[in-house]
């Protein structure tokens, strides 16, 4: 095979690779980051994470309206300093802003 239909061949699927290992790396950064916002939110509020359930993408239980895609939307069941645990919706905002939403169940 010449050398000229080798390349044509590699560099796209070079690139290819290329992009979809930078949108997994994008992916993994944003949930890490989603999921250090909660943290610090409940460290700052003095409450310890029991469990969380995450709601993906979208808008989700009590959050209405206009919802960018520069969010996650959790449920936690938090414990607070006197061990009463409580649930909460949470919307964490994750690039542009460092603003928490949070709705009491």
């Amino acid at each position: 095979m010449p050398k000229e239909s080798i390349l044509t061949v590699i560099v796209p699927l070079a690139l290819l690779f290329a992009v979809i290992g930078g949108f997994v790396v994008w992916i993994r950064l944003f949930v890490l980051r989603a999921y250090s916002r909660l943290r610090d939110w409940a460290a700052e509020n003095g409450f310890q994470i029991v469990k969380v359930h995450k709601k993906g993408w979208n808008p989700a239980g009590p959050f209405r309206g206009w919802n960018s895609r520069d969010q996650v939307i959790y449920f936690v069941r938090v414990r607070d300093r006197e061990g009463t645990e409580r649930d909460c919706w949470i919307r964490c905002r994750v690039w542009f802003s460092k603003q928490i939403d949070v709705k009491w169940t």
